[in-house]
Parts: C-alpha cells; sequence; structure tokens
C-alpha cells in the first residue's frame, strides 16, 4: 500500500519521511524499555545515531540507480515478479523468530550474570551442552570464569556468540525471505517517479522487512501484553491502509478474511484434532533396549 499511495501521489513525501523517523524512534524507544542502562548510554546513542546516517546517506546516493535499475522492463514483469517475491517471502518468512530459543540465548533473563551467559554459551558452541538442571557443575564454571578480566569476558562471549551463530543453521530460516522481500521493494521502487520516493520506500522496507521482526522479539521478551499490542498494531495500520482506498476494497475483504482465519479459526481447529492424537513421540521418551534375546528387556 505504501507503492501505490507513493505512485499515485497520495501518500505526501514529508509523511513519508516522517513514517520513516517515528518507526525508528519508536524502535529504538522499545530496544531502551528492554535494556535501559545500555541504550540510554550516550555512547550507544551516538553510535546508533552514525550508523543509520551512514545507511540513510548511503541510500539517498544509490537512489537513482535503483530509480533507474529496471526502466527496460514493462511494468507486467515488474509487477509480477514484486509479486512472486512476496509470496516466496511469506512463505518462507521465519514465523517463530519472536519466540526463538536460541535468540533468546543471548540476552535471557535465565541467565543471572554475564559469567553465567559465557559458560551455557560456550558449552552450546562447543557442542557439549548437557543436563540444564546441571546446577553444581555451572556454579563451579561460574566461579571460575568470573575471576578472569572483563575485558576477557567480553572476548569469549563474543567468540561463543558466532560459534553459535555457525553451529546453529536455524539461525537463519529468516534469511531468504528478507532477500526476497527487499529485492521485491527494490523492484517496487524502480517504478516511483522521484529519488527522495525511492529513499523513503526503500528505507521503509528495510525498517518493516528488517528490524520489525527484531522489535517484535524484544516486544514478545518483555510481556506478551506487549507483544500482542504490537500485532494489533500492525493489523490495525494495514486494514486502516487498505480501507483507505476505495478501489481496494475486495483485498480488504480478503486480508480481513485471512487475519480471522489464522488468528482465530487455526487454533480453535488446532484444539479441536488434537483429542484424536493418540500417539506423543519425541526426545521425552522412553528409550527401549534390545537385549539378546530378540525381545525387548
Amino acid at each position: 500500500m505504501a507503492f501505490l499511495y507513493s505512485s499515485e501521489n497520495i501518500l505526501p513525501l514529508p509523511l513519508l519521511l516522517a513514517t520513516d523517523a517515528g518507526l525508528l524512534l519508536g524502535g529504538y524507544l522499545l530496544a531502551a524499555c528492554i535494556h535501559p542502562r545500555r541504550m540510554l548510554q550516550l555512547r550507544t546513542l551516538l553510535s546508533t545515531c552514525g550508523w543509520i546516517t551512514l545507511c540513510a546517506a548511503c541510500l539517498r546516493v544509490i537512489a537513482p540507480v535503483l530509480r533507474t535499475l529496471t526502466v527496460s522492463y514493462s511494468d507486467d514483469t515488474i509487477y509480477a515478479l514484486a509479486l512472486v517475491l512476496s509470496g516466496l517471502h511469506l512463505v518462507f518468512h521465519d514465523y517463530g523468530a519472536a519466540w526463538s530459543l536460541s535468540s533468546s540465548l543471548f540476552c535471557s533473563s535465565s541467565f543471572s550474570s554475564p559469567a553465567s551467559f559465557m559458560v551455557r554459551a560456550t558449552k552450546v558452541a562447543a557442542g557439549i551442552e548437557g543436563n540444564e538442571n546441571d546446577d553444581e557443575d555451572e556454579d563451579k564454571d561460574i566461579s571460575d570464569v568470573s575471576q578472569s578480566s572483563c575485558q576477557a569476558k567480553t572476548a569469549t562471549a563474543e567468540a561463543a556468540a558466532v560459534a553459535i551463530l555457525l553451529t546453529s543453521p536455524s539461525q537463519f530460516h529468516g534469511t531468504f525471505s528478507l532477500n526476497a522481500a527487499l529485492f521485491a521493494a527494490v523492484l517496487l521502487a524502480s517504478r516511483l517517479e522521484s529519488n527522495e520516493q525511492v529513499f523513503g520506500f526503500v528505507f521503509l522496507a528495510i525498517e518493516l522487512f528488517a528490524f520489525f521482526p527484531l522489535a517484535r522479539h524484544l516486544a514478545h521478551r518483555r510481556s506478551t501484553t506487549l507483544h500482542l499490542l504490537v500485532a494489533l498494531g500492525l493489523v490495525v495500520a494495514a486494514t486502516s491502509a487498505l480501507a483507505a482506498a476505495v478501489e481496494h476494497r475486495p483485498l480488504l475483504v480478503m486480508y480481513l478474511i485471512v487475519v480471522v482465519f489464522v488468528s482465530l479459526v487455526c487454533p480453535v481447529w488446532l484444539q479441536h484434532i488434537h483429542q484424536y492424537k493418540f500417539t506423543i513421540q519425541g526426545p521425552w521418551d522412553i528409550a527401549s533396549v534390545e537385549g539378546t534375546g530378540g525381545e525387548d528387556s
């Protein structure tokens, strides 16, 4: 809808840029609510502002290139490719990122200290993660690690984090989806009229597809209620945008039907068919050892 409104000059450029700035500010405030001591530090604030300024400057420089990127292709080809890529984004999106256990390893409240985090992260990275209830061994490791310097702790944590990412391919389930969404945004941006519109539209796509999943994860870590409010706000924003376009009312009806089906019908349906599941298998099952006689002992 942002592309449609921008191409038809319904969405003014100042409003588009204000939306980009508002989303950035809202995401940073959400991160500040989760980590107030870190995010409200002057050094962190200046570093974040510098990084955003650099990204915005680079995007503004390449905006003329993006605007003329597909000038030799017809509109039907671009719209068809954008539709296919958007469908791939929906299919391969990592919908469980907000509840990901592996992603919450780095900042989970279950660790009482940075040393506890490093011990658990090092064990996972080395593939020797054992029983989570083995508190005595973990406490002993924590006391040993706590004797090292702060600089050594930081280096160990960074190395363990990199090792976890390299040994856990599930961390990158949403990479293909992200690339497809950004590619679709670039294709659609090449059909806008001005470089400023291209800049604002692509920057909005980066915020929604790259930064918004992180904001959802932070909101879920903060509280389930906050996560539901963020999801509800997203649905309300999408519904309002579709309702504003009178000529696209069938698309609004289709969207509402899909939202109601996924949010209400599917959970009730899953709860109903769960009663027909008699066999439950999983890693918690008791191991069955075969004896020498061929029968289970």
